[in-house]
């Protein structure tokens, strides 16, 4: 799982975020960097991704694919990252939004490589 930390930490540089976890479906941590407490956290990702998939269904729609919380300190980013795995990154106040989406899909795109 070095690869995993690797890719989560240039992406907690690159974007200067505070913490990431990524997690599977079933809401276990494979990976997570500054958090307090990582099952926690991978639990309440997974849920919120479930639930935001169950809403859209209401409408007709595939899968969400992303979830974006705006919050007084900054951002906190929930990205699918294939079937299975979904990415949440927690971003402070001087955060740049676009910034944070390229660097989230580069880092997605790098660890549905790790998992082939």
């Amino acid at each position: 799982m070095k690869n995993l930390d690797a890719i989560l930490q240039e992406l907690l540089m690159n974007t200067d975020s505070e913490a990431v976890v990524l997690a599977n479906s079933d809401g276990l941590p494979l990976a997570a960097i500054n958090t307090k407490d990582d099952n926690r956290i991978a639990a309440l990702t997974a849920s919120l991704q479930s639930m935001t998939d169950r809403f859209v269904e209401n409408f007709n729609r595939d899968k969400s694919k992303q979830i974006i919380v705006e919050t007084d300190q900054g951002y906190i980013t929930i990205k699918r990252v294939n079937d299975n795995l979904v990415l949440m990154l927690l971003s402070g106040e001087n955060a740049k939004l676009g910034m944070i989406l390229l660097y989230v899909d580069d880092a997605i795109k790098r660890i549905n490589e790790v998992f082939v």
